[in-house]
């Protein structure tokens, strides 16, 4: 754990909240993926998305479903999570038909797939989802929530910290990163069919920019290493506030745990943290 690599979601917790991180990242507890659907959602069709860049097109939709199906329906017991559970089901085949419609045509081999980076000596790791010709793809889903819901989502992106962290990995293997277009693979809702929306995010690459978040990385990082280092075993960490605890969409998964404690009842609520990333589950 001394030796704890930072992927851009472990940095994004970070930055959110300590005693999220901690949670997460020390005790490794998580919610169960039934109440995660929409992030499941995504899981399922960026393994479908792999397969294809890897030129394994006939197991585009099997790996999409076998990611899909992972999920224990029968753990579902609130109706608005079955309803959603549902047209998410309905909805995988047509955005992946989307998509492939939009890149069977173009498709090539690309420099990079799905590749865990390590920078050991920084501390940090990712996994670019495909990089070809000086160009860092990334696919979302997402759910059209109507007004300017898309320039809020290029604005949650832009201060993420997931694209730099894939640009600093990239430049490590000695590749340069010129441009950064997200996909925003949009779910069919009502009358609306899937659609991919492109950003760019070119911002992020200039030489003030990756200065800048250079600087704000070490910054964290020294931090973080300080809390694994010496705080390990103590609880709480410096939680976040109550604003960020609601969410935008739904509070956060320990929101009851920080407000009355680790009761039976909230711990029932939690299980075991999977670690995906192999760089990372050998350090642990």
């Amino acid at each position: 754990m001394d030796n704890f690599l930072a992927d851009y979601s472990a940095m994004d917790t970070w930055l959110r909240c300590r005693e999220e991180f901690r949670r997460r990242y020390i005790e490794n507890l998580t919610e169960p993926i039934e109440q995660k659907l929409d992030m499941a959602f995504g899981g399922a069709i960026h393994a479908g998305i792999e397969e294809f860049w890897k030129g394994n097109f006939e197991n585009v939709f099997k790996a999409s479903w076998a990611r899909w199906k992972e999920i224990d329906r029968n753990k579902i017991t609130d109706p608005r999570n079955m309803e959603k559970f549902t047209r998410l089901s309905n909805s995988i085949n047509e955005c992946l038909e989307i998509y492939l419609d939009k890149h069977s045509k173009s498709w090539e081999n690309q420099d990079i797939v799905e590749e865990e980076i390590v920078i050991p000596e920084l501390g940090i790791c990712g996994k670019p989802d495909h990089f070809h010709r000086g160009i860092l793809y990334d696919t979302k889903t997402a759910t059209d929530m109507g007004g300017d819901w898309i320039k809020q989502k290029r604005l949650e992106q832009l201060r993420s910290a997931q694209y730099s962290i894939y640009e600093l990995l990239l430049r490590h293997k000695g590749l340069s990163v010129e441009h950064i277009v997200i996909e925003v693979l949009v779910k069919p809702k009502g009358d609306k069919k899937a659609r991919i929306i492109p950003l760019e995010l070119d911002e992020l690459l200039a030489p003030s920019v990756k200065e800048r978040f250079r600087q704000q990385l070490d910054w964290n990082l020294a931090e973080m290493r300080h809390y694994i280092e010496n705080y390990k075993d103590v609880k709480p960490w410096p939680m976040a506030s109550s604003q960020i605890c609601v969410g935008k969409y739904s509070p956060c998964t320990f929101v009851n745990n920080c407000i009355e404690g680790d009761t039976e009842k909230n711990l029932v609520k939690l299980v075991p943290r999977v670690e995906h990333l192999q760089c990372r589950g050998a350090k642990q």
